[in-house]
Formats: C-alpha cells, sequence, structure tokens
C-alpha cells in the first residue's frame, strides 16, 4: 500500500527567517527555533547572542556551551556587544575558574573580530575580572563603543592608560567614574557634548557626572587626558559646585537635583547651586519618587534661577510630588509653580512630567490630584503637555 503524499509545503529559507525575525524578543521561542536545524539555529542565535552579558553567574554556562564547535560556530559570530558586569562584593564571587572561562570567553568573541560595543559596569582594577588579562583582547579598532559604568580606578594615569588601548572609539560613556584618588580640583575642560549631571544630597554631597562623548560631534579631538579629568566631578564638595556649573556651561543639557537631607543642610547645599551659567538646559527633573523631601519646597526657587536665553533652551520639565487626600494644601504650591512658569524663559518648555506619590495608592484620589495640577496650571497646558505617573510613597 502506498502511503499517501504529504500536502505540507516547505516555505521559503527568506520567510523561514522572517518568522524567526519576529520572534527576537522572545528568548524562549528562538530557543526551541534554535532545535530545528543548522540554518534555524544560526538566524535564532543572530538575535538571541546579539549581547552577551557576562556576570560571576553566566559566564560558566556560556563558557561550556561554547566548547561544542557546532554552538561556537553559531554563537561567537552572533555576538556584537559584550557586557561585563561585576558586583560590590566582587572579590567573593570572582574564583579562578570565572577568571579563565571569562578569559577564554573574550578571546572567543574578540578573535571572531565582530564586537563593536564593550561596557563595563561595577568593576575595579582592584577587582580580578577587570585586571584579568582577558579584557586586553579587545585593543583593536573593532570596538567603536566603550561604555564604563560604575568603574573606579585608582589613578588618572591609570583610567589614561586604559583608554589609550581603545584607538577605533567613536562613542565613549562614563556614567558614576570615580577615582580613588582624584585630583582636587577641576583644571581642564569639558570635553563637547557633555550630558547630564546629577547632583546627589544625602549625608555628603556627591556629583555625578554622566557624560555622553560621540566624536562624531567634537569639534577638536578629545585626548584620554582630557576624558580622564572628567572623573574629578565625583566626591568633591559642595563649594565646586558653582566652578563645576561654570565649567559646564552651555554643554550642560540635563540636570537632576535629589535630596534627602535635613532642611538646614539642603539649605546650604542649594545656596551653592547657581544656574545662571546652564544656558544649554534642556531637561530639568527635580527629585524622584524615592528621593522626596524635603526638596519640594524649594522647587519654585530652583526653576526661577533658570536663565533667560533666546530662544529658550528648556523643554522638559520633572518634578516629583508627595501630596495627600488634603488637596487644598497642595494649591498655593501649584499655584506658585504656575507663576514662575508663565515667566519668558520657560516659553518653549513642552512638557511637564509629574511623578505623584500619593498617600495611598487610590483610583479616585489619583483623579483628583491631576484634575486638581491641571487646574491650577490650566493658563500653561493650553499650550503644553502635562504628563502624570502616579507611584507608591517609600
Amino acid at each position: 500500500m502506498v502511503p499517501p503524499r504529504s500536502s505540507s509545503v516547505t516555505l521559503p529559507i527568506e520567510l523561514q527567517f522572517a518568522v524567526i525575525d519576529t520572534l527576537r524578543s522572545n528568548k524562549r521561542a528562538l530557543r526551541i527555533c534554535a532545535l530545528v536545524c543548522s540554518y534555524w539555529r544560526l538566524r535564532s542565535h543572530s538575535h538571541a547572542f546579539w549581547t552577551v552579558v557576562l556576570t560571576w553567574r553566566s559566564v560558566l554556562p556560556l563558557h561550556n556551551l561554547i566548547q561544542n564547535e557546532f554552538s561556537a560556530a553559531a554563537i561567537i559570530s552572533s555576538v556584537k556587544a559584550v557586557h561585563v558586569r561585576g558586583s560590590p562584593v566582587a572579590f567573593r564571587y570572582w574564583d579562578l575558574d570565572k577568571i579563565s572561562a571569562l578569559s577564554d570567553v573574550l578571546a572567543s568573541f574578540s578573535s571572531a573580530g565582530n564586537i563593536d560595543t564593550l561596557r563595563l559596569r561595577l568593576l575595579t582594577r582592584a577587582t580580578v575580572p577587570f585586571g584579568a588579562p582577558a579584557i586586553d583582547h579587545f585593543r583593536s579598532s573593532t570596538i567603536t563603543r566603550l561604555e564604563l559604568l560604575e568603574t573606579h580606578f585608582h589613578s588618572e594615569a591609570e583610567l589614561v592608560a586604559f583608554l589609550g588601548n581603545f584607538r577605533g572609539l567613536r562613542h565613549l560613556v562614563l556614567q558614576s567614574m570615580r577615582c580613588i584618588n582624584p585630583s582636587a580640583s577641576i583644571s581642564r575642560t569639558i570635553p563637547p557634548g557633555s550630558y547630564a549631571l546629577i547632583l546627589q544630597s544625602d549625608h555628603n554631597f556627591i556629583l555625578h557626572k554622566c557624560l555622553c562623548w560621540d566624536s562624531d560631534t567634537a569639534e577638536d579631538e578629545v585626548l584620554p587626558s582630557d576624558l580622564a579629568n572628567l572623573v574629578e566631578l565625583v566626591n568633591l564638595g559642595r563649594q565646586h559646585i558653582p566652578q563645576l556649573l561654570q565649567t559646564l556651561e552651555a554643554s550642560l543639557h540635563h540636570l537632576q537635583l535629589d535630596s534627602q537631607s535635613y532642611y538646614d543642610v539642603l539649605r546650604a547645599h542649594l545656596h551653592q547651586l547657581v544656574l545662571r551659567h546652564t544656558t544649554g538646559l534642556k531637561q530639568l527633573t527635580l527629585g524622584t519618587a524615592r528621593r522626596l523631601p524635603p526638596l519640594l519646597s524649594w522647587v519654585p526657587d530652583i526653576l526661577a534661577e533658570i536663565p533667560m536665553t533666546e530662544p529658550p533652551t528648556l523643554n522638559i520639565l520633572k518634578i516629583a510630588f508627595p501630596t495627600s487626600r488634603q488637596l487644598h494644601e497642595n494649591r498655593p504650591f501649584l499655584l506658585h509653580i504656575a507663576e514662575v512658569l508663565s515667566r519668558p524663559q520657560f516659553r518653549l518648555l513642552q512638557v511637564i512630567h509629574w511623578f505623584v506619590v500619593p498617600d495611598r495608592v487610590d483610583r479616585e484620589l489619583e483623579n483628583r490630584i491631576e484634575w486638581t495640577i491641571r487646574e491650577a496650571l490650566a493658563t500653561w497646558s493650553e499650550k503644553g503637555v502635562l504628563v502624570f505617573d502616579f507611584a507608591r510613597r517609600g
């Protein structure tokens, strides 16, 4: 007896790949697709392993996976970005086996010549994996984007030497950088492209400079020694704030102010905040859902410090706003905000984003809060957009 002919139709390989491409954000589905055949495995891995994150948990499983030649061929050729993430207690977790595995994995990725992005987070030169020779594999011109996030060096010279290893950089990101032995003052010019400065007041006043520098937008060549100077912006005393803001001038586009200090301490900190030099400010964030009191009462005074430029530059304003059911108590504050925002320097303000933290989650209360704010800012809201996010207190 002759078996019946199959009525199934094989899709063209292009359509098969299109199906896999639609699943690129679904890691579970990609794992299933990778089991179908070698073509599907290559296509699935090109999405699943586009970015590889190496931590003390993941480095050994990935190392074992690429020991299989079939898997290695599919994975290594797919990786375009490598993220090496440490730990606040890295000494405890990075043993010799993991260091060796990290070195082997990075060497395999580097030899393929496909890596264009390297991100290092929560690492120090004292941390074993960061000092491992494995990092040296990326001293090639293939790395065009380097991100150093919460990464600490012992000295500026060490940072300069490290940055000098990357000859093909087009985009460098430094966030919350720190030298253990920083220089005492800001002596060099901040490179073009400065993006964000976070002023965070707790028991000590800490400056975090988040810089995104792109050589395509830089007017002059920026040397590693110039970039190393940026780490001086962290752990400076509040007496340096006027000098810092004057140095940044129009290059500062995003300023965020947070505080959990006592009132008197905060007043001393904000007294040092001179914004008349920040003539390029595009976004101002005042507080976050986790950092509310007592900054709120200073919001009108801070806004009044925004300099007048022609044309005005500020487009986005974000305000963290704690409130209660006694909404009438908020009205004087909101009316004061409305009066300040009627000034010429806010003429091109487009969005006010309120992070509202009520006493309790209550849809009816949220509606009343939103109506109260809109009613108080009725004149301004005719020309801009009010955005509301509600979060739990604490």
